[in-house]
């Protein structure tokens, strides 16, 4: 049994807001030397895949990601989890494509290199939190797929998939191949690697593809991006006023804190 887990390479969500920046003329944010990690919703996906694994031995785990040289960092923290394989398809434009262009790549690579009788992706990625790469992936596999999975087991016939919804817990049966884009559940959490697994994994062989490999011109990425350009991106500015309140005593500044109150129409 094959699976195949796309993963991301994000900016690290415990950066200090003030090394966020954005480049206003290519609307993204600036990554430069800042710390980048795995997705966290990739690694919910990544976890589901690794527990199927732990319970039949003929599981082989592949993760795939599509980004630049620094997206390897990912693979390598994939591998060290003890995931068979790692996939690299390497982007190095500065423009990041949007969903659309990353779907028909990863798509590309899905097909070039499987088939895999399972697909994992996050629910969302960490950073734009669009939601849209599982259910594109999908429909250009044409492969069922069932978002906001928490828990899979095997079953008789297929896969037994668990999500939550309104009300309750909703459990599914599927036959295989199918897609499942994965939610965060404290069943699912990334698990932590050994430091010999660690070393180990810098040893290991990257599959490493250009887009030209599979049949997708970067110039096609490029204008999938321009179609679905972004207006703006910008940093909220939070402004506040201060006002001190003199008075001799509590009683006569409680007496003025009511009337400016009254002023400012607040009750």
């Amino acid at each position: 049994m094959k699976i195949a887990v796309c993963v991301k390479q994000i900016l690290d969500p415990e950066l200090p807001p003030s090394a966020f920046e954005i480049d206003k003329t290519l609307q993204q944010a600036k990554t430069g030397n800042k710390a980048q990690v795995l997705d966290p919703y990739s690694g919910n996906a990544l976890e589901l895949a690794l527990q199927l694994k732990d319970k039949r031995p003929d599981v082989k785990v592949t993760a795939l990601t599509f980004g630049n040289s620094k997206a390897e960092d990912v693979l390598r923290k994939c591998l060290g989890v003890l995931v068979d394989e790692a996939i690299h398809v390497l982007y190095e434009r500065m423009l990041v494509p949007d969903s659309y262009a990353t779907a028909m790549v990863l798509a590309a690579a899905i097909e070039r290199t499987g088939p895999y009788d399972l697909i994992l992706c996050g629910r969302q990625a960490g950073d734009w939190d669009a939601g849209l790469i599982g259910s594109l992936l999908g429909e250009m596999l044409s492969m069922p797929s069932v978002c906001f999975v928490s828990k899979l087991d095997f079953s008789d016939h297929g896969i037994m998939i668990e999500r939550y919804v309104d009300g309750g817990t909703q459990v599914l049966a599927s036959d295989m191949p199918v897609l499942v884009t994965v939610t965060n559940d404290e069943t699912n959490v990334i698990r932590i690697a050994k430091v010999k697994d660690v070393m180990k994994a810098h040893r290991k062989p990257i599959l490493r593809l250009e887009p030209n490999q599979l049949d997708i011109p970067e110039a096609d990425i490029a204008l999938v991006k321009a179609s679905a350009g972004i207006q703006d991106l910008f940093i909220p500015e939070q402004v506040s006023n201060c006002e001190i309140i003199e008075g001799e005593d509590p009683g006569e500044k409680v007496e003025k804190l009511l009337v400016g109150l009254k002023q400012q129409k607040l009750f």
